[in-house]
Parts: structure tokens; C-alpha cells; sequence
């Protein structure tokens, strides 16, 4: 942790307790040791938690937590690293800072009992933040925006190993990694996230239907069956991006953020957050530097996948009609009315039918 920003910690950290020591909503007090030996003991606890209790090493099965942690680490690691993106500079100041307003409701996503991430902030400490801590964290997170750079800290995440459902067990490529970043990080995410989403919501395919307000896989479901019933016969044909969050060129994507409109101040404030990355495993003793893809686990994730995936249609739109195309393209401006294409396109995120 840099100086800088430990001592912003420090001085949050004070305000937090005297919040929690005067009263919380569950009525008790609580004083510095007992909130330090809370996070300790949730720490001690969740070291190992939700990860598999064995996996094939050198043809051999190993039931070692702490190798465990090292094989998936190492297995991460090597998906998320690929060739260095060529970053670009974003010149621009960020007129439109977050209101405390903002600040406010982005903590109120976050639930008091949620897992606290490499800084060990917890939930309820934001959530009982005083008006003078609030004040405080938005003119942070107000400089942290307009510097275009965020705390070193907030670059380096704690994966947890999900199973994938069907997947055999013992190998670690059947356990999808979800990061568990900062909540500080996870609230200035939200604030990043609501200025993307207002920025390039036009641009967002009428054929997509992950993470989208007002549309959902059924209506997806409704409309395939639609025009099957219009069509007669119909041929399907699924596609499933193997590591597709994982796999994302990074400057590639805000490129295409470019090309979306997005004002520069805001590409430079979402690059921050993709530079110099790092991964550990829960229980491992060590760190991996990652260079590609979008952190699945991330407030920002999916609408970062989501617009890298939105100029699909259009491309299937002109491979069909033998021109050129380049998947580097930026998405064009959706209609009201689903665009026709030479066959039903429909996406849930990266699967695509």
C-alpha cells in the first residue's frame, strides 16, 4: 500500500470506528478491537473457503489447500497474460464529477455481510460512514477520477474458484475465477459504470440481452420461437466463446470505446483500471501480473464485455454480404426495431445462438 494512500486508510479507518462505536443498526458498540478481530477471524475462517478440496497435479491428485491454490493461481494467470497492449494517452479533465448523492447510492449496492477484498475494508464500515466520512470519500473518489490513476492497491484482486456445473472436479480449468477487488474499488467501479452506461447505451444491439435493463433470456426464447413458427424448418447454430472475459485485448477495447463517443476523461479513468493487474488465489502465498481480459467479479465487467461484443450483429450483417470487416470496428448506432439480418441472431453476454 503506498503512503499516500495508507494514510487515507488510516484517517477513513478512525472515522469508521468512532461511526461503529457509537451505535450501528444492530444496536451493539463496537470499539477498534473488536472490529479488527471481526475482519481477522472472517479472514481466518474464508481463507480456503468455496475452493475444491482436491485437483490432478503431474497426473496425481493432491488434497494440499495451499498447492491447491497455487495450481489454479498459475492456471489464471496464463489465460489472463497474452501480448502487452499498446495504451494510448487520453488527454481531457473530467468536468462532471460524482455528487455525494452518487457516491452515496453506489455504497447502498453494496451489502454490509459482503467479502471484504485485499484491504479488508468491510461492508459495514462503508455503510456507516457519517456525512462527514461520505464528504470526504467523494472528494476522493472525485480526485481519483479526474487524475485518471487509481490507488496501487485497487490494481491487485483475490480470486475465488467457482465450479463449473457438468465439469469434473479435480481439474482446475472446470472452476471459473471470480475476483474479489476493494470495496473502495467496487464503489468507484459503480460511478465509472453509470457514466459508461449513459455514454454508449445506444449503442447497445437490440440482440443482446445480458445484463440489460427491460430484456432477459425469455423474450430471447420468445423470439426464436417466433420466427420458427413464421419459418417452418430452422437450423440452430450455438456459440459459446471459450474464455471470452478472460481473453479481451485491452487496448482494443478502448479503442472501441473510442469510436463509441466515449469522452476521453472517462476511457482514461476505465484504462486505470485494466493496467498493471494483479491476481492471487485465496490461500496462495504469491501474485500474477495479468495483461488481457475484463475481471470477471468486476462492477465494470460486463458492460465492458457487453460493448466489445456489441458490433456482432453488424458483422454478421456484412460477412453475409461478402464485404470486409474487422472485429476492431466500432458497434453502430441501434434502431428501435431489431435490425434484419440474414439469419435470427440472438446473445446472452458471450453465448450467442
Amino acid at each position: 500500500m503506498n503512503s499516500e494512500l495508507k494514510k487515507y486508510w488510516d484517517k477513513r479507518r478512525e472515522e469508521w470506528i468512532a461511526d461503529l462505536s457509537k451505535s450501528t443498526r444492530e444496536g451493539y458498540k463496537a470499539s477498534r478491537s473488536m472490529v479488527e478481530a471481526a475482519v481477522r477471524r472472517w479472514w481466518c475462517d474464508n481463507q480456503y473457503k468455496g475452493m475444491p478440496g482436491s485437483l490432478l497435479k503431474d497426473g496425481m491428485i493432491t488434497t494440499d489447500k495451499a498447492t491447491i491454490s497455487e495450481i489454479l493461481l498459475k492456471q489464471y494467470a496464463k489465460v489472463s497474460r497474452g501480448r502487452e497492449p499498446e495504451w494510448k494517452e487520453w488527454p481531457g479533465i473530467g468536468r462532471d464529477e460524482f455528487s455525494k448523492e452518487e457516491v452515496k447510492a453506489a455504497i447502498s449496492k453494496i451489502k454490509r455481510d459482503t467479502a471484504p477484498g485485499p484491504e479488508n475494508t468491510t461492508g459495514t464500515m462503508l455503510r456507516e460512514l457519517n456525512e462527514r466520512g461520505l464528504k470526504e470519500l467523494t472528494r476522493f473518489m472525485n480526485r481519483v477520477y479526474r487524475e485518471g490513476k487509481i490507488p496501487e492497491t485497487w490494481k491487485y484482486a483475490t480470486v475465488s474458484a467457482i465450479h463449473k456445473t457438468g465439469k469434473l472436479r479435480v481439474k482446475p480449468e472446470s472452476y471459473r475465477p471470480i475476483s474479489l477487488t476493494p470495496l473502495l474499488y467496487r464503489v468507484y467501479g459503480r460511478l465509472l459504470k453509470k457514466r459508461l452506461e449513459k455514454a454508449t447505451k445506444r449503442f447497445i444491439p437490440r440482440e443482446q440481452a445480458g445484463f440489460q435493463p427491460e430484456r432477459d433470456v425469455v423474450q430471447q426464447i420468445q423470439y426464436i420461437v417466433q420466427r420458427h413458427q413464421e419459418g417452418g424448418e430452422t437450423t440452430s447454430v450455438f456459440l459459446d466463446i471459450e474464455k471470452a472475459y478472460d481473453t479481451v485485448p485491452r487496448d482494443t477495447l478502448m479503442d472501441k470505446l473510442q469510436g463509441m463517443g466515449v469522452e476521453a476523461h472517462l476511457i482514461r479513468a476505465i484504462q486505470s483500471t485494466l493496467q498493471e493487474t494483479w491476481i492471487s488465489v485465496k490461500g496462495a502465498k504469491s501474485w500474477e501480473r495479468t495483461n488481457r481480459g475484463v475481471k470477471q467479479g468486476c462492477v465494470l465487467a460486463p458492460t465492458l464485455f457487453v460493448l466489445f461484443m456489441a458490433n456482432w450483429p453488424h458483422l454478421v450483417r456484412k460477412k453475409h454480404m461478402s464485404e470486409p470487416y474487422d472485429i476492431r470496428e466500432p458497434p453502430v448506432e441501434t434502431t428501435s426495431t431489431r435490425d434484419p439480418l440474414p439469419a435470427v441472431l440472438t446473445m446472452f453476454v458471450d453465448d450467442i445462438l
